[in-house]
């Protein structure tokens, strides 16, 4: 090894020195000290300012004895309030996006308790925010969520990391001509005097933080049916023959999938959405997975484009992914490799020999 000049040597200890002086991840898989349960968000998206107003009671249960601070992610965000069980006002603090809550007493191993979090967030990631514009009047008013690996927590108060999962009610307040999108079965919807909608969408199974879900926007829905499972098709209007071409192989993919893993589809529910802009090609949220609208095209684009290889990935993480997590994100491989070697055999068993070995090439 070269010996380094000594500005480059005086710079690399100065850098050493300045990294080891950052506080190091101080809330984890190995230092979390309690269990998330569930949580009941509401929030208001304010699609023209791109913020969300919101309010989220998170009971949990406590993994050692005398847990007296509860400490969740939370990035950008304002916190306007905190109360306990008993609607106590509770005393908190937020620094390097954790927010820090005093608890009422100090809990044992094992007891349950709750807080209520209100606050409102603007989130730099995590929440991505489009509406029209003079110069771009055909951009669709339109927001969506994108939490791997570690983004909800810019909009959602909560622990963050893909260790703990938790039962999900969320509802969502919009004007009432907008449609939203989330994970689970939408359970209620009321309408309001003052021209807007409260969904209801629950998840009564657990997920982990970053699969949570959220769109709302000027959309338009089909649906198809594999077994007793709903499945729901969802793009901007005008759009239906191309969501139809690009998704129409998802009742065969579930069939095939359940088969080959002898554990059919978990879950009564699998809507995919495309959205504008989408800053990955797919997204595996639990039930509701999030779709880039450059995946849709019409029959006369194959055989030389096709989205099957997306459409595949992305239902194959509803098992492995969703299902069953990673404890960390140093095995995203695990999800990922799954998921990846799951589209090629579909492709195996849809097209042939060839098909298979030309995608692992």
């Amino acid at each position: 090894m070269r010996r380094l000049a000594p500005l480059v040597a005086a710079t690399v200890l100065a850098l050493i020195a300045v990294l080891g002086a950052l506080p190091a991840a101080s809330h984890d898989a190995a230092s979390r000290d309690f269990d998330q349960l569930h949580l009941d968000l509401a929030v208001e998206p304010d699609l023209e300012r791109g913020r969300v107003t919101g309010h989220a009671t998170l009971r949990f249960q406590a993994l050692v004895e005398g847990l007296r601070t509860l400490r969740l992610h939370c990035v950008d965000t304002r916190v306007l309030a905190v109360v306990g069980e008993d609607a106590e006002p509770l005393t908190w603090s937020l620094k390097d996006g954790i927010l820090r809550i005093d608890l009422a007493a100090a809990l044992p191993a094992g007891r349950g308790s709750l807080v209520k979090v209100a606050y409102r967030s603007t989130p730099r990631r995590g929440l991505y925010f489009h509406r029209p514009t003079k110069r771009h009047p055909d951009t669709p008013l339109l927001m969506y969520s994108q939490g791997q690996s570690n983004d909800n927590r810019r909009w959602i108060p909560c622990y963050d990391l893909p260790d703990d999962r938790f039962a999900l009610d969320l509802r969502v307040t919009v004007p009432a001509e907008l449609k939203t999108v989330s994970n689970g079965r939408l359970v209620d919807r009321k309408e309001s005097d003052d021209g807007r909608r409260t969904d209801h969408w629950q998840f009564e199974d657990e997920t982990p933080s970053y699969l949570v879900s959220l769109i709302v926007g000027d959309l338009e829905t089909i649906t198809d049916r594999w077994e007793d499972t709903l499945l729901e098709y969802t793009a901007v209007p005008g759009h239906a023959e191309e969501l139809k071409t690009a998704l129409g192989e998802t009742p065969a993919m579930l069939d095939y999938f359940s088969g080959l893993l002898d554990a059919p589809y978990p879950w009564d529910r699998y809507a995919q959405t495309f959205v504008w802009d989408f800053i990955y090609g797919g997204m595996e949220n639990v039930t509701a997975t999030t779709l880039n609208m450059r995946a849709l095209h019409l029959p006369s684009a194959r055989p030389n484009y096709t989205s099957e290889g997306l459409v595949a990935h992305e239902l194959a993480h509803m098992w492995f992914g969703d299902l069953i997590t990673c404890r960390t994100w140093d095995d995203i491989w695990l999800n990922e490799g799954f998921a990846t070697y799951l589209t090629d055999l579909w492709f195996d068993h849809a097209y042939g020999r060839d098909a298979f070995l030309l995608r692992r090439r």
